[in-house]
């Protein structure tokens, strides 16, 4: 019962009473004294007596309150107890100070002072205690981590002691009143009926809402009983295991699922130790550390395989949490909760499995297409190399017959070299091994570039190109430079290669959705509609391999693949005996179709020189396994007088040679018997009078990886098989360039 109601009841005893004291008067005004000090009683058990109930309605909402989660119901539990904690200190100060509005004067027996005060109880301090601790639990908050600890504490110190005394406080106000009552027994008869009317009304009209109240109480803690029941319920329903234990793991509690993820049924382990479930694949270290935690204060949270009734392992993840006890402060007990993840560790195990044996497989691709390159690179290296030798050869020229075998050789090796390059830009693409390097890119500039290559293919066939784009303000697109030349020379090469003799090319251009789509219209045959689903399909050339036109059926798989890599689309459409037209989109660079007119350098004007022959003389150290290589090599270097080579078949004697005869230039082949060239050109770089000498890197390997370990190894030029007899040149007359200054002039020389 809250104050308003306590006043609102005082209210209407002061009423019944006055009125009753109209229609008494007389009785009243001689009685007055003895009235007052029956009222006087009167009021002293009445609050006494609230006294008590107001212990009981606190406690009543200290428990109520630790089992609320609702913050508005919390709150409004809170605000009761508060005022219930105020009603009740006010009726202990009425009782021990007084109350005139309460009719109570203070004054006390001897034999009442000594139930408060000593030496029969000490009702006052044990008041003050019992209020102090409800003050307490009101001030947590309902997320407060010690509301739990204040509430046990709170009701492991039950004031059954407090409750008894008040019990004995009011039966010796009863016993006072009753002295009272006999003392005035004589003037008591004439106010009787007067008594008897003042007690009917306080029963209808002032103890009614007291009952009412009480009622509402009632019904409010079936609530709260209601809710615990649910909580109950919904522990012993969990789908997670809940043990309870005391302090020293004995087991007090298991719920239904612990049984059932276990084996044991609680009878089997109620007051048996949590090792029950201990298997030998959890360490004693980790259980040293769990109860190290738990009994220091601090929950745990942790993964343990433990062992089931009939000796199954299973992987249980957990949560264990101390409970201590709200008087004292200390652990009494440990909860935990616990759940089966056996299937979700087989599953994480089978996953990392599978992403393994998947990056083997990747790794073991990458190694196969390394070693494809370079075996299929390198017997290719001799059949052009030597192509090449013969038909640039002026000590012995060729007749136009042998000249027309020759470049039939070189033709045909160049375009087995392309196609094995296709399969192996194919195989890194579908591997995701190709690295796209996003840039702003100028259209104009790379198409340009495109068609100077493809013009000699144009005059051969005939065609007519339309460039589109010249005189156009083209914005840039993001894309890799690289990749986006490769797709244009591919789509303007189809174009040009499968076009009728006297046909046309156009290329243009438009803003299409943020992106600038390129189309490339041709005058060619065109695609029969049963065969255009297969267009992008690899190895179909869709009857084309019947016709004189080379090609491996790959080069639109690898386009089609490179434009989705950069977020870009690729279609077409086409109509037999009229030609077709491809379109590819590709994003706008960041300022949407703002055009820039920035100049960009491509690989392709880096030219390759010629061989320039000097009149000092020249060392040479080539390090090659394989005698055809070594052999082209020779030829290539054998036509300049002033040029020695030197060679080794392996990187020792290679070395070896490199010491007693320190060369001008070396050329080392990679992948070599014993010691690899990375190896050997780190033991160079190791040796102070051999540091300076520029290495050439040669290999069969064209692997862009490769190529970028060997340049970031620090070779002076990294070139691959099959070798062109000007790049040799060019990293020759590159290399003594470096190391051919006029100070040194005469190191390196036999």
């Amino acid at each position: 019962m809250d104050e308003r109601h306590i006043k609102a009841l005082t209210a209407r005893l002061v009423i019944i009473v006055a009125v009753l004291s109209l229609f008494s008067i007389a009785s009243f005004l001689i009685l007055e004294m003895s009235i007052s000090g029956n009222s006087h009683s009167g009021a002293l058990i009445n609050v006494s007596g609230r006294q008590r109930m107001f212990s009981q309605r606190i406690s009543h909402l200290a428990v109520n309150l630790g089992s609320i989660r609702d913050p508005i119901l919390w709150q409004s539990t809170r605000t009761r107890l508060l005022k219930a904690i105020k009603a009740m200190e006010k009726a202990h100060q009425a009782l021990l100070y007084g109350n005139p509005d309460l009719n109570i004067t203070g004054r006390m027996s001897p034999e009442t002072k000594a139930f408060y005060f000593g030496p029969n109880s000490y009702v006052h301090w044990e008041v003050k205690r019992f209020l102090h601790a409800a003050k307490i639990i009101a001030d947590q908050t309902v997320e407060s981590p010690e509301l739990q600890n204040r509430l046990h504490f709170f009701l492991g110190n039950e004031p059954t002691e407090l409750l008894n005394n008040l019990d004995q406080i009011v039966s010796q106000y009863l016993i006072e009143n009753d002295r009272e009552v006999a003392r005035l027994q004589g003037v008591q008869v004439g106010v009787l009926l007067l008594t008897l009317s003042l007690l009917l009304l306080a029963a209808l009209w002032g103890v009614h809402p007291i009952f009412t109240r009480i009622r509402k109480d009632m019904e409010e803690r079936h609530k709260h009983e209601a809710n615990l029941r649910k909580l109950s319920q919904a522990v012993e329903a969990s789908p997670a295991s809940v043990i309870i234990t005391d302090r020293n793991g004995l087991i007090q509690y298991v719920n239904p699922q612990f049984s059932q993820t276990s084996g044991f049924s609680s009878e089997e382990v109620l007051g048996q130790k949590t090792s029950i479930l201990r298997s030998e694949h959890t360490s004693p270290i980790t259980h040293s550390r769990l109860w190290g935690t738990i009994l220091s204060g601090n929950p745990w949270r942790g993964v343990l395989r433990n062992k089931k009734k009939q000796g199954e392992v299973y992987w249980e993840s957990m949560h264990i949490s101390p409970i201590r006890d709200m008087g004292s402060g200390e652990i009494t007990h440990f909860v935990a909760v616990k759940e089966d993840i056996t299937e979700r560790r087989h599953n994480e195990e089978a996953l990392k499995k599978a992403k393994q044996q998947a990056e083997q497989a990747n790794r073991a691709k990458s190694e196969f297409l390394s070693s494809m390159s370079h075996e299929l690179r390198t017997p290719m290296n001799a059949v052009l190399g030597f192509a090449e030798l013969l038909e640039s050869d002026p000590m012995e020229p060729l007749t136009e017959s042998q000249l027309d075998s020759v470049r039939e050789i070189s033709k045909a090796g160049r375009y087995l070299l392309t196609l094995i390059d296709e399969i192996l830009d194919l195989a890194k693409i579908e591997a995701g091994k190709v690295a796209i390097s996003l840039e702003e890119v100028s259209p104009k500039e790379v198409l340009h570039d495109c068609l100077a290559l493809i013009q000699a293919l144009t005059e051969k066939r005939q065609v007519e190109l339309e460039d589109g784009l010249t005189g156009c303000n083209v914005p840039l697109i993001h894309v890799d430079r690289m990749r986006f030349k490769q797709i244009l020379l591919n789509l303007l090469s189809n174009a040009v290669k499968y076009n009728r003799s006297g046909g046309r090319v156009r290329i243009e251009y438009e803003i299409h959705n943020k992106y600038l789509r390129l189309r490339i219209t041709d005058t060619g045959l065109g695609i029969p509609e049963a065969q255009q689903h297969e267009v992008f399909k690899p190895f179909q050339r869709l009857g084309a391999e019947e016709s004189t036109v080379k090609g491996t059926g790959i080069g639109l798989t690898i386009t089609k693949r490179l434009v989705e890599q950069m977020d870009g689309q690729i279609d077409f459409t086409s109509e037999t005996g009229k030609g077709s037209i491809f379109w590819v989109d590709f994003p706008l660079a960041q300022g949407g179709a703002k055009s820039q007119q920035k100049a960009h350098i491509d690989s392709g004007a880096h030219r390759i020189r010629p061989f320039e022959p000097t009149s000092q003389a020249i060392t040479v150290l080539y390090i090659e396994d394989n005698p055809a290589n070594l052999l082209l090599m020779q030829r290539i270097l054998k036509r300049f007088s002033n040029l020695t080579l030197i060679s080794a078949p392996d990187a020792e004697l290679g070395l070896g040679h490199a010491e007693k005869r320190p060369p001008d230039v070396i050329f080392m082949d990679i992948n070599l018997p014993g010691m690899d060239g990375f190896e050997a050109f780190l033991q160079l770089q190791a040796t102070p009078r051999l540091s300076d000498i520029p290495v050439v890197a040669v290999s069969a390997d064209a692997m862009p990886s490769s190529i970028e370990k060997g340049r970031a190894a620090g070779f002076f030029r990294y070139l691959t098989k099959p070798l062109a007899i000007e790049e040799v040149c060019e990293a020759l007359n590159d290399a003594l360039e470096k190391n051919l200054l006029p100070t040194n002039s005469g190191e390196g020389q036999s």
